[in-house]
């Protein structure tokens, strides 16, 4: 058998995240959003494999975004819009998530929130064996989903007086989220 009768392919021994359409379009939007509302000079994104449990961070002096590896396109484009509202804030807010940078949120099209509601969609824990605990609200009852539960955790939103989390339920991840989207 000669050598340029046999076609080379790479291994596909695991799925590569994100895949080159995700990347092709947050590339796109950043240069859409950096050209339209003048964020120059345009800042750097970066994907990270390590971050499973955070969506992406800005690095305001490095002018760099980091993305988390593991997001879906929807989860992808609101996280860059979210982390590039604090690039074009810049280090002058001592609120990272105050009035000010609401309103470059705004613009840029992000939800003005703090923090997701999700984790990255394409991450796998189901081989986890990690015990997680199931807590719930019980003047809303909201529920969450802890690793480590650190004493008097409450709901912000009914406050310490009527929302602290009662521990319901110990166990793998997977199961407290069956757990948490069955509500009683």
């Amino acid at each position: 058998v000669r050598s340029k009768d046999i076609e080379l392919q790479a291994p596909m021994s695991r799925i590569d995240y994100p895949s080159s359409v995700i990347k092709n379009r947050i590339d796109e939007l950043l240069i859409t959003l950096c050209m339209e509302y003048q964020i120059l000079p345009m800042p750097v994104v970066e994907w990270s494999t390590r971050f499973k449990r955070v969506l992406g961070k800005a690095y305001l002096n490095e002018r760099k975004i980091k993305l988390s590896a593991w997001l879906s396109l929807e989860q992808a484009e609101e996280t860059l819009r979210h982390e590039l509202a604090h690039i074009a804030l810049g280090n002058n807010s001592q609120n990272p998530h105050g009035l000010k940078w609401k309103q470059w949120a705004g613009y840029l099209g992000a939800r003005p929130r703090a923090t997701s509601a999700s984790l990255p969609a394409n991450i796998d824990f189901s081989n986890s064996t990690k015990i997680y605990k199931g807590l719930e609200c019980p003047n809303c009852n909201l529920r969450f989903i802890r690793l480590i539960v650190k004493p008097r955790i409450y709901c912000k939103r009914c406050g310490p007086k009527k929302g602290m989390l009662l521990h319901r339920i110990s166990a793998t991840r997977s199961h407290l989220i069956n757990w948490l989207t069955k509500m009683c």
